[in-house]
């Protein structure tokens, strides 16, 4: 049996999402910090994973791109509105080299008849704050966030994202709804190769932006993987270019990365050539999209 971490509400479940709730009386806490938006929400929920926004609700297709790889502006890119995103179940927090602070939150949207996580179900909470504000997540909770979605073209400051490309990030607060759900399965987004495919049809739903971006922030698996050198084993942020084929600019090929622990360290070796079966992790965006996987155990030979 299982409680909720907070004040005010307790909840209960066993398998699935059968959940028995019982409401007390409902406790506000300040957001603070980097992303903080104030109060969340007081009046509490008649629904076990919440009444608020869906994430396939609010994201979709980018119709803002543009052929022009750098563009002098990107007008049509949506601006900031405010959500308040309910039953969200962490699948990684990223520690790596933030001092132990949630640098990315990164989390799906649970369905509540218990169908598979999909398009435009995931999402990083950047730099969030947590209500209340000695709250921690280690992954499997199942959260709130109000705040602000954004389409980030690019690093303020820096080069815009190429073609008008972005990424969509929460900023905001975090608050807890339950705690230990069964792990989400991860979306089987690259197959071994099916008679006839070519290996450029294989991997497009990692190669090109307009098919990737409906799994940005999802934990995916990718299939019959092949990895090249690594493109600087000395760096903090650590990439590898997956063996994609040809055809595709070096900024477009993607990468495994070591956003969420330092595979270097404590490996898998990787060198040229070197080959599994299927690599998990979160797909991420930063000029170019990456698969991060979260240990050792996201490895298969």
């Amino acid at each position: 049996m299982l409680e909720v971490r907070t004040g005010g509400f307790a909840l209960r479940y066993g398998t699935s999402l059968g959940l028995a709730l019982t409401l007390g009386a409902a406790v506000s806490c300040s957001g603070t910090g980097d992303g903080g938006t104030g109060d969340p929400a007081s009046e509490p929920d008649t629904e076990v994973l919440g009444n608020g926004q869906r994430l396939d609700d609010l994201l979709g297709d980018a119709t803002w791109l543009t052929d022009v790889r750098e563009p002098v502006e990107c007008p049509n890119v949506p601006g900031a509105k405010n959500v308040r995103v309910t039953g969200l179940q962490v699948v990684a927090v990223d520690t790596y080299g933030a001092d132990g602070n949630a640098d990315n939150v990164y989390a799906v949207q649970l369905d509540p008849n218990g169908d598979p996580v999909g398009p435009y179900q995931g999402i990083s909470l950047r730099r969030p704050s947590f209500s209340p504000p000695d709250l921690r997540l280690i992954g499997s909770e199942v959260i709130d966030v109000d705040g602000v979605l954004i389409e980030l073209p690019g690093p303020p400051g820096s080069n815009p994202f190429p073609f008008c490309r972005t990424l969509p990030q929460i900023e905001g607060t975090i608050t807890l709804r339950f705690d230990g759900a069964t792990p989400v399965a991860p979306f089987p987004l690259i197959r071994p190769a099916e008679p006839g495919q070519t290996e450029a049809q294989r991997w497009a739903p990692l190669t090109q932006y307009e098919l990737a971006r409906a799994h940005i922030g999802m934990l995916v698996t990718i299939q019959d993987v092949t990895l090249v050198a690594p493109d600087d084993p000395e760096s903090a942020r650590w990439n590898v270019s997956i063996d994609v084929g040809g055809g595709l600019e070096p900024a477009d090929v993607p990468k495994i990365s070591n956003e969420l622990y330092d595979i270097t360290g404590t490996g898998p070796a990787i060198a040229e050539g070197a080959r599994f079966a299927s690599i998990t992790g979160i797909l991420t965006y930063f000029y170019g999209f990456k698969v991060a996987p979260r240990s050792p155990a996201d490895f298969v030979r």
